[in-house]
């Protein structure tokens, strides 16, 4: 209110429950449904800006936790013997390769 008194122009800003239940983001197409590999069809928040001659596009679901371990501390140089010993110690936590 303070703000529109002053010709400043704002307004709400919806949570993340707001957003998935709110009629008008599902129509502008703000709401993307996924398949996560461990829980299942999951509604998310898309991109918010989309362009007519380069639309945005989601590519997959977030990792899980430790999925992308291995792969990048052997890009930093630590090889599989050490990457194997960090885990068995706990200072690393590698997922399971996919199936």
């Amino acid at each position: 209110a303070r703000l529109h008194e002053h010709d400043v122009p704002a307004s709400l800003v919806n949570g993340y429950v707001d957003m998935i239940t709110d009629e008008q983001a599902a129509a502008n197409g703000y709401i993307l449904e996924i398949d996560h590999p461990q829980f299942g069809p999951m509604k998310i928040v898309g991109p918010h800006v989309q362009f007519s001659e380069m639309p945005a596009v989601v590519g997959q679901a977030a990792p899980l936790f430790g999925q992308h371990t291995r792969e990048v501390l052997l890009e930093a140089g630590y090889s599989t013997e050490e990457i194997d010993t960090l885990a068995a110690n706990g200072a690393v936590l590698c997922a399971p390769p996919a199936e």
